[in-house]
């Protein structure tokens, strides 16, 4: 009873833990190489920090605000994506400029079918996608998912390729809970996009090698897996246990992916620790719905190619969703310990009456 009440509170205070613990290990380790950067401390403390503003809040949000907000911005996020896309395929420009994808972060669009929409990250908004394509096939109705849909279906295809073995599941379970809304626009949407000037070739060179890759494991049959890879670079034992402290994008930094990215930058403790907290947050959310081992398992396959799920935005969400889900898991265990206190009372009551009488 005791441990259905308290698991927010435990949860925060094993986070806290894990957390501080790696804040303090990288700033040994910062220090150790001569503080050349301070890109890894700064990323320890902001996971810190998430982790406290997340439940400093928590009480003050509903878990159906966060799921319906999450499927809206999600929803807005991939309209943006398609008008980006529409805009970059006419002849003349609608959009205005600060609405192009990258534009408020400081960088140029180059690619004409990958978009993101307000989101800084393709990953992100691949995230979104799956999301609203999810939980709108759960959760909503036939009508606004016949209008959100195609949205969705389209931010999920320019975006993160990662995401394509998880956002195909999604839209197989939207075929099985929605088959006609689904099925027509799927149909709707390939007839149109295929006739696009450029979609073949977009085409071939995002999604043609990936068969090879899951299928033969041939690495180098795709350039951004190939790409990739090259971050799994062989290490020294200083590396793997304190790491060289350099940028991760630098020449010997570990790049995109999370487990390299740490390992290089604060060695194999950093590591441990990190996945320790996802693994918290799985394993105190997974006593009472099996989606939270889901999401850690896409969160650890995720890690091979990039850091989505320790990443600013993301990873705030994910807390906080974490604290909110487990305090409404506790809320209804007390409510449910006061029923069943309340009838055995009145049970007893009862029978002192009758054996009395």
């Amino acid at each position: 009873m005791k441990s259905n009440i308290d698991d927010s509170l435990r949860l925060f205070r094993l986070l806290v833990i894990l957390l501080s613990m790696n804040c303090i290990w990288v700033a040994m380790t910062t220090a150790i190489h001569g503080a050349v950067s301070l890109e890894g401390l700064f990323s320890a403390y902001r996971l810190l920090v998430s982790v406290l503003l997340a439940y400093a809040i928590h009480r003050r949000l509903t878990l159906r605000k966060i799921v319906h907000g999450l499927f809206w911005v999600a929803t807005i996020n991939s309209v943006l994506v398609a008008l980006q896309l529409f805009d970059a395929l006419s002849d003349r420009a609608y959009l205005p400029l600060w609405l192009n994808y990258g534009w408020v972060y400081g960088f140029e669009d180059i690619e004409l079918w990958r978009k993101g929409g307000l989101v800084q990250s393709l990953q992100t908004s691949s995230l979104l996608a799956v999301y609203g394509i999810v939980f709108g096939a759960w959760r909503s109705s036939r009508k606004v998912m016949f209008v959100v849909f195609p949205f969705l279906a389209i931010a999920l295809l320019v975006g993160a390729r990662t995401f394509l073995p998880v956002g195909l599941v999604g839209i197989v379970y939207a075929v099985i809970r929605m088959p006609l809304v689904t099925g027509a626009w799927l149909w709707t949407l390939a007839w149109n996009l295929t006739s696009a000037d450029g979609f073949w070739e977009f085409f071939q060179l995002r999604f043609g090698g990936l068969l090879d890759v899951f299928t033969r494991f041939d690495f180098a049959s795709d350039y951004s897996v190939e790409d990739t890879m090259k971050s799994y670079r062989e290490f020294s034992m200083v590396e793997f246990f304190v790491g060289n402290g350099e940028d991760r994008y630098s020449d010997a930094g570990g790049n995109d992916p999370f487990y390299t990215r740490w390992l290089f930058q604060a060695g194999a403790p950093s590591v441990i620790l990190l996945m320790a907290a996802l693994a918290a947050i799985g394993g105190y959310c997974g006593r009472y719905s099996v989606i939270a081992y889901i999401v850690l398992a896409v969160a650890c396959y995720h890690n091979i190619k990039g850091e989505l799920f320790t990443s600013a935005g993301t990873y705030d969400v994910l807390v906080l969703i974490a604290f909110v889900f487990l305090r409404r898991r506790g809320g209804r265990a007390v409510a449910f310990a006061q029923h069943k206190a309340n009838t055995m009372g009145s049970l007893i009551s009862r029978h002192a009456a009758s054996t009395v009488a």
